[in-house]
């Protein structure tokens, strides 16, 4: 194992913060419905957490003195922050596809039952 380099984990550093400020952007634009918005981050998202998981097994693997373990674990400490803004914004979208459900439901329901009564009745409502 080799001594932790300060610029692998600035970068990591750099990745998470970025990662952190993205997950902050995307709640807004789920807490305000801009879908189409949302589907552009989706990449970008997925591009940082990749490049922060390549960085932080390289981390893992060279870390060897006792300050290279308190600085992961400080790391740690601020993936994990930003694996709760996932999982928060991941409950957010999934209440916003059950409502929207619901609601092609109901629209559903409505339609089908003025199609019945249309057809019962043999005019227009």
């Amino acid at each position: 194992m080799t001594a932790l380099v300060p610029g692998q984990i600035t970068g990591i550093v750099t990745l998470t913060k970025g990662l952190e400020t993205l997950l902050a952007e995307e709640f807004g634009l789920l807490e305000r419905r801009e879908l189409e918005k949302i589907e552009t981050l989706q990449s970008q998202k997925i591009s940082l957490m990749e490049q922060i998981a390549e960085g932080w097994a390289d981390l893992r693997n060279a870390a060897e003195h006792p300050s290279d373990v308190e600085l992961l674990s400080e790391l740690q400490g601020k993936l994990e922050h930003c694996r709760d803004l996932h999982h928060r914004n991941d409950l957010l979208l999934r209440k916003q596809m059950e409502i929207t459900r619901n609601l092609i439901s109901i629209i559903t329901n409505r339609s089908q039952k003025q199609a019945e009564v249309y057809d019962r009745l043999g005019r227009l409502i």
